[in-house]
């Protein structure tokens, strides 16, 4: 059968510019080899080719079961480094708000009520800032984690697949 491969992606550098990159790559590749040509052409209409050999191997039994293992061990990693972080960011946000306190006693040592008030209200706005990044932080470590599972499971039912396609 055929399958889907990340073949990745090229750079090119020219002192004129790189116009376009390209590549004749296929959609989907047969078990074996195929060579996948690509072309950078610069804005003097230069052109430079490399070759990228793709090797297909049929899937065993065995390397899909490690497979499988495999992302299995990588999931329980990912929801042990989740949790690690989320405790981390935790921490920050406890020290922070300790830190918020403290600050906001000194200021109402202040005297001068104008000098005060404006403190107080820049520490304010500091604060909400620092919420924001906390929970901007927060959303972006759980998303992460979410497609890194993703992707896995995807991984997971493709290898389940092929093992059943025999």
């Amino acid at each position: 059968g055929e399958t889907t491969v990340d073949i990745g992606s090229a750079t090119a550098t020219d002192l004129v510019g790189v116009v376009s990159l390209s590549n004749d790559a296929p959609a989907s590749y047969l078990v074996g080899t195929t060579t996948v040509t690509w072309t950078a052409t610069d804005a003097a209409g230069n052109s430079s080719t490399v070759a990228q050999v793709i090797t297909v191997t049929p899937l065993s039994k065995a390397s899909a079961k490690e497979a499988l293992k495999e992302l299995k061990a990588q999931k329980k990693q990912l929801k042990k480094d989740l949790k690690q972080d989320m405790k981390a960011l935790q921490k920050q946000e406890k020290e922070a708000k300790k830190d918020f306190k403290q600050r906001k006693k000194d200021i109402k040592k202040i005297k001068d009520k104008n000098e005060r008030k404006r403190l107080l209200d820049e520490l304010k706005q500091e604060e909400k800032v620092f919420k924001q990044l906390i929970k901007a932080e927060e959303k972006l470590l759980k998303d992460t984690f979410k497609q890194a599972i993703e992707e896995i499971k995807q991984l997971e039912k493709e290898i389940k697949q092929k093992l059943k396609a025999g």
